[in-house]
């Protein structure tokens, strides 16, 4: 298993439609090749965590660089992991610019405890629930 994370800068406004069509999308292509994850969007950027093993989730990263939504992604962690922590989505999307940004990180803080978690996993899923968290801050506060 394989967990790859990394940040973009949308290259339009975002409306929560086009996250409803991101969601639908990636749903549909990542069940397909087994990859999980979520997608957080705020002040137009994106944080993105893709899991799966290690030769699909890199095709899909090199993919998304080609997607004209966003630009300047850079890869912020990739590391091999013993479980996923969105083991029950193949693409959660919160857009934190809402009302409910808060909530929408409690939501991914519920669905993603559904993992299996032992001493090492539940480090590494309070370390990416801190970091999006931290994202959140930043992109809310600017």
């Amino acid at each position: 298993m394989y967990r790859l994370i990394y940040v973009s800068r949308s290259t339009k406004p975002m409306t929560n439609d086009d996250l409803k069509a991101i969601e639908r999308s990636a749903v549909r292509f990542n069940s397909g090749v087994d990859i999980t994850g979520a997608l957080f969007f705020g002040k137009g950027r994106f944080l993105q965590v893709l899991e799966g093993k290690e030769k699909t989730v890199e095709a899909l990263y090199q993919h998304l660089h080609e997607d004209p939504r966003h630009t300047d992604l850079v890869c912020i962690s990739r590391a091999s992991t013993n479980v996923r922590l969105f083991q029950n989505w193949n693409m959660g999307v919160f857009n934190l610019e809402t009302e409910n940004a808060a909530i929408d990180v409690e939501r991914l803080a519920d669905l993603a405890n559904a993992a299996t978690l032992n001493d090492n996993t539940e480090k590494a899923y309070l370390d990416i629930v801190e970091f999006i968290e931290d994202f959140r801050q930043q992109v809310c506060s600017v």
